[in-house]
């Protein structure tokens, strides 16, 4: 009774098994012509438009992705493939106001994922777009535009939100992948000669950065990030900002290190609200700054050296000419365990008289929280 089954099943696995074969065969086939011509250069898989825009998109987060045409490429085969989008449109529900318009943009796909017809995307680079950031009264940032007339409403006893902990929390959730924003789910996001409009309504104040790089990346400590940005100064001067700062996820906590090239306070006083005798001096300041913070960017120990090559400070109520500056340098170190602000070298040409000091001031309890 037995006997006949068995060869029937005996024959049955064979054929399974050789159909199987031929399958696989047939795929590594089509797999190794798709990556022959993909090696080859770039391939128009316009034909696949409607299919890519949908999987870009996020009904749950109202995002909805369109663009006008799109080439296949693979520029390193032991990096993603690489969708190469022109005419990008990211719309945030149905307003049109809330869109962002991207000449061009390359998304790197999941190789895996893309074995299995699925389209995740681990990477997006942005090239020369022209951005606008919006922190709202209620202290939200937004990359999506937002009048001042906003009917947005916000209850007077909702507490104000915290950039600095919104941007901790990109990148905790980039670590895990954990479902927030778009940017929380990739490996790589880079933003290149961006233009960016700022407006913040929460302080009153818009300004308007040109030449800005932006990268975000895993990194083998957890998260790490860049900001490269040219800013507008005078006396035909070059000042920037460069930031780079890690997220450590074994420690969960922060370490950034920025550099400032002739900022000075009438710059600083476009970006954010300062008395008029500040922003009115006439002097540049070029430095380092080291910076420790916790899980939510609060600072537990600052280092700064910086320098002064030369300046004026413009003092009308009590100096009838402004006092020269020259060659002062300033080196200052804050410990939040301790709990003071050091200067352990203040230095250099003040009115003509040369000084040279150090001190220590204290802060009131959570004054840097």
């Amino acid at each position: 009774m037995f006997k006949p089954i068995l060869k029937f099943s005996h024959r049955t696995l064979v054929i399974t098994l050789e159909t199987i074969v031929v399958v696989a065969l047939l795929a590594a086939i089509a797999f190794g012509v798709f990556v022959w011509q993909v090696s080859k250069g770039p391939m128009s898989v316009g034909w696949a438009k409607d299919y890519v825009e949908e999987a870009l998109s996020n009904q749950e987060e109202q995002l909805s992705v369109k663009f006008d045409d799109m080439v296949f490429t693979w520029p390193d085969l032991k990096g993603p493939f690489q969708l190469d989008l022109r005419n990008l449109k990211v719309r945030k529900g149905g307003a049109e106001a809330n869109s962002l318009s991207i000449a061009q943009a390359s998304v790197g796909l999941s190789r895996s994922a893309l074995l299995f017809g699925r389209i995740r995307p681990v990477s997006v680079i942005i090239q020369a777009p022209s951005l606008e950031l919006v922190r709202t009264r209620d202290g939200h940032l937004d990359l999506f535009v937002r009048t001042e007339n906003d009917t947005t409403k916000v209850p007077n006893d909702a507490p104000k939100a915290d950039p600095g902990q919104e941007v901790a929390q990109l990148f905790k959730d980039m670590t895990t992948h954990k479902r927030g924003s778009f940017i929380s789910r990739l490996d790589k996001f880079i933003i290149k000669d961006a233009s960016v409009a700022v407006r913040d309504f929460q302080y009153g104040v818009s300004w308007y950065l040109t030449d800005l790089d932006f990268g975000i990346a895993k990194h083998k400590e957890g998260i790490a990030a860049s900001l490269d940005i040219d800013l507008p100064s005078g006396r035909e001067r070059e000042a920037s900002l460069q930031v780079d700062m890690v997220y450590r996820k074994k420690s969960d906590d922060f370490r950034a290190a920025v550099h400032i090239k002739d900022i000075n306070p009438y710059l600083i006083s476009r970006f954010m609200p300062l008395p008029d005798i500040l922003g009115g001096q006439d002097l540049y300041f070029t430095g380092d700054l080291e910076a420790a913070t916790d899980a939510n960017l609060v600072p537990s120990y600052l280092s700064f050296k910086g320098m002064v090559p030369e300046g004026l400070i413009v003092y009308p109520e009590e100096f009838e000419q402004p006092i020269t500056i020259r060659n002062l340098a300033v080196k200052a170190e804050y410990d939040s365990s301790k709990d003071f602000l050091e200067f352990t070298d203040l230095s250099g040409w003040i009115g003509g008289i040369p000084v040279s000091g150090e001190g220590r001031g204290t802060f009131a309890e959570n004054s840097m929280g």
